[in-house]
């Protein structure tokens, strides 16, 4: 069984614990938003605790306060996932790793020519900057999606509450 399938499987189990109308926009929308943060098997995990702890059918913030314990930053991933980037740029494999995202960035913050023709030294005082862009462009890129994300579980309107029969 794919990962989707895996988590919409515990998905449409909660909304049967619950008595809930889960239809197919829903479950879409649960599972991209889920499946774009979390593993599969952490997503069904977390399901089979939920009913501990939510008095109506959880929400995507409720998976995310149960598995993270707060809202998810991504500051630390994508300074990560640039630091990587970086070391790929200045290990000059320039054609092998970087995406035009990359590269995007690191025209952005130094120009091409300081990578394809560069000192070690000369890169270190560029790396801070590389990185902060690297963050920042990629954390608008983020916010886009999510607010995607946002608008169609929005869509599909709202589920559980103490309001709904």
């Amino acid at each position: 069984m794919d990962d989707r399938m895996q988590v919409l499987a515990a998905l449409v189990g909660l909304a049967e614990m619950y008595g809930t109308d889960f239809g197919t926009k829903r479950q879409t929308a649960y599972t991209r938003a889920l499946l774009a943060w979390y593993p599969a098997s952490v997503i069904v995990d977390t399901a089979s605790k939920l009913p501990y702890s939510c008095r109506y059918f959880p929400t995507v913030a409720d998976f995310v306060e149960a598995i993270d314990g707060k809202p998810p930053t991504l500051h630390s991933k994508l300074e990560s996932e640039a630091l990587d980037a970086w070391r790929h740029i200045t290990a000059r494999v320039w054609d092998v790793h970087p995406s035009d995202f990359v590269k995007e960035v690191a025209r952005d913050v130094a120009g091409t020519t300081v990578f394809n023709n560069h000192q070690e030294r000369d890169l270190m005082f560029i790396r801070k900057d590389f990185v902060k862009r690297y963050v920042e462009v990629s954390m608008e890129k983020m916010r886009e999606e999510r607010q995607k994300l946002l608008d169609e579980v929005a869509s599909v309107g709202r589920i559980g509450g103490p309001d709904e029969g």
